[in-house]
């Protein structure tokens, strides 16, 4: 049924995400979109830009997990270079490209080398959420993790 009525779905999303985002500038509110993790949600990278260009003002939340799930680290690198400009916070784990386990990262399949240096080569400079579920412990290892490479790249350049 999605696909059969994918167009008018889509329309919809852009009405009520342009209603949001003119009811957040009211307020000085910025009205971010993340990238979906489940099937059955708008979970391609084409439907998910589709509603991007056509919201004016509409941030990018890029969840690095799902964004693998739905192609591995050739969709994580499209999605970062395609919403490199809008992308306003990221949600960082880690999982086997199946499912969205939350894992700590170096606990999956996602090269986190590979995205710090993307997100390096688009000059990201804003928020990112550690979104392991297992433990606080494992939370602060993922950080630890992502800091180290966020240092080593910076030492390589």
């Amino acid at each position: 049924r999605y696909e059969r009525n994918k167009r008018q779905i889509l329309d919809n999303w852009i009405e009520s995400l342009i209603d949001l985002v003119d009811y957040g500038k009211k307020y000085n509110v910025e009205i971010m979109f993340e990238n979906a993790g489940e099937k059955g949600e708008i979970t391609e990278l084409k439907d998910f830009k589709y509603i991007v260009d056509r919201v004016p003002d509409l941030k990018v939340h890029l969840d690095i997990g799902h964004a693998f799930i739905f192609g591995k680290m050739k969709n994580v690198d499209k999605y970062i270079e395609t919403f490199r400009n809008r992308i306003e916070h990221i949600h960082v784990h880690d999982n086997h490209g199946e499912s969205d386990e939350h894992l700590p990262i170096g606990k999956g399949k996602i090269n986190y080398g590979s995205v710090v240096r993307m997100l390096k080569r688009i000059n990201y400079d804003k928020t990112i959420t550690f979104e392991v579920f297992k433990s606080k412990k494992d939370a602060v290892k993922s950080r630890e993790k992502i800091k180290k490479l966020w240092m080593k790249n910076n030492l390589n350049q």
